[in-house]
């Protein structure tokens, strides 16, 4: 069963597939070849087999990429080594959470993990201090189905299953925006454009969708007044 396939952003002619009970792989589009497969992790402290459930991953650089399984761990493969072992395993599971989504947030030697859940949360993870969580993104009601971060700007967008789309900001860890889109939303991406944090903003505000959403809201707090008063005429006349 493949869970995931996610494009190289530093080379797109590569794709990474993750599945249940495979090893993550590898391949090559302009060669319908495998380029790379990892291999079995250690087994664990009773000597069994690890199992294997990768759900999503972000590549930190060309050779490097994270790993995020639907067992609440962590790991870092690195192609250029022989064994075609992780480099890193966070051993240590999350056991308050259960991650969905992974998305890499700055540059190579200075980033930081942003990692999603079932249950709308959007925790922020620091590798350098054995990925432990030091933020939190609130707001979603639903569980993340995918994020998706800009490279120029200090913005990512999430999408949920309570059908938003929500934009933060990541340097005041606030949510900025939020649309409504009707449906049960499964995936999003950001197309970087070389622009700064004001021309978003303005860019935000004129997307019909944020308008058409603040005028149902308007029409909505109506219909409830219209409802309140025709329901104090109907008191009236009893009397």
């Amino acid at each position: 069963k493949v869970n995931n396939a996610c494009l190289n952003p530093y080379d797109l002619n590569q794709m990474m597939i993750l599945s249940k009970e495979t090893n993550p792989q590898i391949l090559d589009l302009t060669k319908n070849e495998l380029f790379w497969k990892a291999r079995n992790v250690k087994n664990d402290d009773y000597d069994l087999k690890v199992p294997i459930n990768d759900i999503d991953c972000a590549f930190k650089n060309k050779n490097e990429i994270y790993v995020c399984t639907a067992y609440r761990k962590i790991r870092l493969y690195d192609v250029r080594v022989k064994n075609c072992k992780p480099v890193v395993d966070h051993k240590d599971e999350f056991d308050k959470y259960h991650f969905n989504n992974i998305l890499i947030k700055g540059n190579d030697q200075n980033h930081e993990l942003y990692v999603s859940d079932v249950s709308g949360g959007v925790y922020v993870l620091d590798p350098r201090k054995n990925f432990r969580v030091v933020g939190k993104f609130k707001g979603a009601n639903g569980s993340i189905r995918k994020m998706s971060a800009s490279r120029s700007s200090p913005y990512f967008l999430s999408v949920s299953l309570d059908r938003f789309a929500r934009i933060y900001n990541t340097n005041n860890m606030k949510l900025y925006q939020k649309i409504f889109l009707k449906q049960k939303l499964n995936c999003c991406a950001i197309i970087d454009e070389k622009f700064d944090t004001k021309t978003m903003e303005k860019k935000l505000q004129e997307v019909p969708a944020i308008k058409k959403w603040e005028h149902q809201n308007e029409i909505k707090k109506k219909a409830v007044e219209m409802r309140q008063k025709m329901k104090e005429n109907r008191m009236l006349l009893t009397f």
